[in-house]
């Protein structure tokens, strides 16, 4: 209910599932780098501690 639309991260990023496939396409159109990000104050909110198991 967050999302607009309702499309949330469940639906949008699949890199996790099907990384090795999009790997393989980056190399086949010329890529040689990759960029990941992680958000980490929502991974570790307080900083330190406990990880936040829904991130």
């Amino acid at each position: 209910h967050r999302f607009f639309d309702h499309v949330g991260p469940a639906a949008t990023s699949q890199f996790y599932d099907n990384y090795k496939e999009d790997i393989r396409l980056m190399k086949e159109l010329g890529h040689n780098s990759f960029r990941m990000s992680i958000s980490w104050s929502r991974l570790i909110p307080d900083g330190t501690g406990e990880l936040n198991d829904k991130a």
